[in-house]
């Protein structure tokens, strides 16, 4: 699994046969991770992540699992969601301006083409599942009896 990131994750749940909603568990590692403000961050209480994913290794709610996201898809995502939105931000600000004498129709109209350009977004996607996010173990919670 050479260029991706992995991280382990915690099913909390399962949607329907095929998916599970899992939980982001941060490890000590995160805090110093370079991506951790897009990830978990390694604050445990103020930035919880949750993700539905194909279950392809039949966990149940409880276990860890370990999940894969290729860098390719990470640096497209990074793209779709941060680079090209403020790109149009800055081209339709730019055009309206010289179009409009008054500010408040250039931001208007800015920010309606980014609200249209996330709705877009959302519908050409759907909820992510399109991502090439995988989950790639299976391991089972220990349980210790006394």
């Amino acid at each position: 699994m050479s260029n991706s990131y992995t991280h382990i994750v915690k099913v909390v749940e399962k949607q329907g046969k095929n998916f599970i909603k899992v939980e982001v568990v941060p490890m000590s590692a995160c805090a110093s991770c370079s991506i951790a403000s897009s990830c978990c961050g390694g604050d445990e209480l103020s930035n919880k992540k949750y993700f539905v994913l194909y279950n392809s290794v039949n966990a149940e709610v409880g276990d860890e699992v370990v999940i894969s996201i290729s860098a390719k898809s990470l640096f497209k995502s990074v793209m779709v969601v941060y680079v090209i939105p403020i790109i149009l931000l800055l081209v339709v600000a730019g055009i309206s301006t010289a179009l409009f004498d008054k500010d408040i129709y250039t931001a208007v109209i800015s920010l309606g083409f980014l609200v249209l350009y996330f709705v877009v977004i959302k519908i050409l996607i759907g909820s992510g599942r399109n991502l090439d996010v995988k989950v790639v173990s299976k391991n089972q919670k220990q349980t210790t009896g006394m």
